[in-house]
């Protein structure tokens, strides 16, 4: 019988590309993955307000409600390393980091080893050839790539133009 959560992730940009952080190898669910900010959403609890608590606790970046923009939904279906089914109900939210914050200012939860930002080159070639990149970011995640590419980028080319502070 699968088990289904309700999820939000945030797709964190910054002017050189996507930011991702490798999830430890003790985690449960995709151990070694590289991937955004993800969390659970808490019983009572509205979609956006997980994302802002979410971003803080696994980033040390706190935002405001505006900061926070709909990005998109969807639901996978995954097998936990104990081969246990989990339905994944994600609600993202995009966020970009202004021209005051870096990589460097990510403080790193106990959930994740490393942080690092996935150019555009990168990216680019996980949009045409999703599968090579699976293992690195799992199949729901090269997937996620694939299919919004041309948004991220866009977004990522927006903070470049404006300066960060307005929100697409």
């Amino acid at each position: 019988m699968e088990s289904v959560h309700s999820l939000v992730a945030i797709v964190l940009v910054c002017k050189d590309g996507l930011i991702v952080m490798k999830r430890r190898e003790s985690e449960l669910l995709e151990p070694g993955v590289w991937a955004g900010p993800i969390g659970h959403v808490k019983k009572g609890e509205a979609h956006e307000q997980a994302a802002l608590r979410e971003l803080f606790e696994e980033t040390g970046m706190r935002a405001s409600p505006e900061e926070l923009k709909p990005f998109n939904e969807s639901e996978i279906s995954i097998a936990d390393r104990n081969g246990r089914r989990h339905v994944l109900r994600f609600s993202r939210y995009s966020y970009r980091l202004d021209d005051s914050r870096s990589l460097a200012d990510i403080q790193l939860s106990k959930e994740h080893a490393e942080k690092r930002v996935v150019g555009f080159e990168e990216l680019r070639r996980c949009h045409e050839h999703p599968s090579e990149f699976e293992q690195e970011f799992s199949q729901s995640g090269a997937k996620f790539i694939h299919d919004n590419y041309f948004r991220i980028v866009s977004l990522c080319q927006d903070v470049k133009r404006t300066g960060w502070k307005s929100h697409a």
